[in-house]
């Protein structure tokens, strides 16, 4: 009998390559090397890419749009528009299954929704 894949879901409005951070730098890697260690990684972010799916596999990890994409700047500081939408939008994350998510916190708005969803779900939040 196969062994059921551990679901790790990490959530994070933006994801390199299409936006070069720091932080998004380090889910890329997170989650290319989980992937590689036979885990089943999905990243719950803003769609980022021009072609016309919600979810597509790229490195071994499934990508989910689970909102459009808002820019992340309003002038020279972050958006706390895109920052409340996108948290909003990671309430869908009620209708996912997964094993254990990962939040990147910032914005913090985001701890907020997903925290509400791993209650819910009765499910580990980092």
């Amino acid at each position: 009998m196969k062994e059921k894949k551990i679901k790790i879901a990490i959530v994070s409005d933006a994801i390199y390559p299409y936006n070069k951070g720091g932080k998004e730098k380090r889910i890329f890697e997170l989650s290319t090397r989980l992937a590689r260690s036979g885990f089943d990684v999905h990243i719950y972010c803003m769609k980022w890419w021009k072609e016309n799916v919600n979810q597509k596999i790229e490195n071994n990890v499934h990508l989910h749009a689970i909102s459009k994409y808002y820019p992340l700047y309003s002038g020279k500081r972050r958006s706390i528009t895109q920052a409340i939408l996108f948290a909003v939008s990671c309430l869908r994350l009620l209708k996912e299954d997964f094993d254990i998510i990962e939040v990147d916190h910032m914005p913090h708005f985001v701890l907020f929704s997903t925290k509400i969803v791993t209650l819910l779900k009765r499910k580990n939040f980092m």
